[in-house]
């Protein structure tokens, strides 16, 4: 009956607590909105008005802290109270609650026991019963497999030599065909060797007769040459005027020839000439714009000296008046290739396309360095691509 009556107070009180504390934070709720409002009146309309005010309310809100300190501190001291009493209730409850589960607890292991014995023997009159028959199972089956073992012995021992009299045959026709293309091929090859040995002696012979007619052709050759450079005292001096012309004809013919090479080694030189020179100017253009490269970067990430911010200030002009004509062709470029990649045109995909192209048009009238789409043509586009 105590305890019935404490647990009735607790939460009466609690109640009155949980009805006071909704008061609370509703009063602060309202405080809090009126805060926010005395502070946008304050900035937009009567700033000195509003700030005291402010003033009030805080030190009205220190006072309401104070009382509140107070009260938490009253609930708090009984609430501590209840629960001292609510502990030694539950102690005493817990104590019989314990007894009477111990009770159960022991009549059921007592069952249990019981239950537990029957069950073991049970078990082991079984384990006993099939050990026996496994027994008398495994002989029927072990006298099954030796039979099956012999008959497979006698099987594969048949399929053995049949298999050896079907490889002699087959060796046999082997060897019988082998040979009889070899002697094919012997024949063949002896035939291909005389005719070869036929033709090479009739080659040798040509050759023989071609190099006697051109050594013969080389000695009239040489015999004319001889009679028309060689003076003796049995010419005439008209032969002797012919000789001179023709020793003079060749006199020239040499320094032509001489000339010639001297040019065409000129030449071949002077060509060499151009191309190390070609090879050594490619090589500077590149070094000059590689470092020219690294100029342009060091102006555009961190200008140091004036003249690399006139730099960085020059070529952002430059990027200005070019890069909205390539990023609109880029993007279009790029649209369509992602249109005609997926199939054919559809509602979805014509109207990803019209939002990048308005992107596009939109970000060509923004006035920046690098012009940007709207992001919201933006998503749209890549929901509708997704999609």
């Amino acid at each position: 009956m105590v305890l019935a009556k404490a647990i009735k107070r607790s939460s009466e009180s609690h109640r009155v607590l949980i009805r006071d504390w909704r008061n609370y934070v509703e009063r602060r709720r309202r405080a809090r909105v009126l805060v926010v409002r005395l502070s946008l009146r304050w900035k937009y309309t009567k700033l000195i008005l509003s700030v005291k005010m402010w003033r009030s309310y805080a030190l009205k809100c220190t006072a309401n802290t104070t009382i509140q300190r107070y009260v938490r501190g009253f609930i708090g001291r009984r609430r501590a109270r209840f629960m001292r009493c609510l502990y030694e209730q539950t102690v005493r409850v817990q104590a019989v609650t314990r007894k009477l589960k111990t009770r159960g607890e022991y009549r059921k292991l007592l069952l249990r026991r019981q239950w537990a014995a029957v069950t073991i023997q049970r078990c082991v009159r079984g384990l006993l019963a099939r050990r026996r028959v496994r027994g008398i199972i495994l002989a029927v089956v072990d006298l099954g497999r030796r039979r099956l073992q012999r008959m497979k012995v006698d099987w594969e021992r048949g399929r053995y030599v049949r298999a050896i009299l079907a490889v002699q045959r087959a060796a046999r026709r082997f060897l019988r065909k082998h040979r009889a293309l070899a002697a094919a091929a012997a024949r063949k090859l002896r035939q291909s060797v005389e005719d070869d040995m036929a033709k090479e002696l009739k080659n040798t012979e040509m050759r023989r007769m071609i190099y006697r007619k051109e050594l013969e052709m080389w000695y009239v050759a040489r015999k004319e040459e001889y009679d028309r450079s060689v003076m003796t005292e049995a010419q005439t001096a008209e032969q002797r005027r012919l000789i001179v012309k023709h020793r003079s004809a060749v006199r020239q013919q040499r320094a032509e020839a001489q000339r010639e090479t001297k040019e065409a080694k000129k030449a071949r030189e002077e060509g060499e000439r151009v191309q190390r020179w070609l090879q050594s100017w490619k090589e500077t253009e590149e070094q000059r714009a590689v470092s020219k490269r690294q100029e342009c970067w060091q102006a555009v990430d961190a200008p140091a000296t004036p003249a690399e911010k006139l730099l960085r200030k020059n070529l952002k002009d430059r990027a200005k008046k070019h890069v909205k004509d390539v990023l609109r062709r880029y993007v279009l470029g790029w649209v369509w290739s992602c249109v005609w990649r997926a199939g054919e045109p559809n509602f979805v995909r014509l109207s990803c396309v019209l939002c990048l192209v308005l992107s596009v048009g939109l970000s060509s009238s923004i006035p920046s360095i690098v012009p940007s789409p709207p992001l919201w043509c933006l998503h749209i586009a890549v929901v509708c691509l997704v999609c």
